[in-house]
């Protein structure tokens, strides 16, 4: 991987209620009926197998919207 740059990737939840909503939340409802709130994000580092240090990149808010 001489010359390369190792990128992490992962979506993870910011934000989850049962009651606080905005536009912007995901829904999701339970088979119960309970119904829950969330926001996500995707972070990103850059990595490097023999090297215990990570650079952080800005995270990305993942939005609930159309796709245009």
């Amino acid at each position: 991987m001489e010359g390369h740059n190792l990128l992490s990737i992962d979506g993870t939840g910011e934000f989850s209620s049962a009651k606080v909503c905005c536009k912007h939340c995901y829904k999701k409802e339970s088979q119960n009926g309970n119904i829950s709130y969330y926001h996500q994000m995707l972070g990103a580092c850059i990595v490097h197998p023999e090297k215990s240090n990570v650079i952080p990149l800005c995270p990305e808010v993942i939005q609930n919207q159309d796709g245009d």
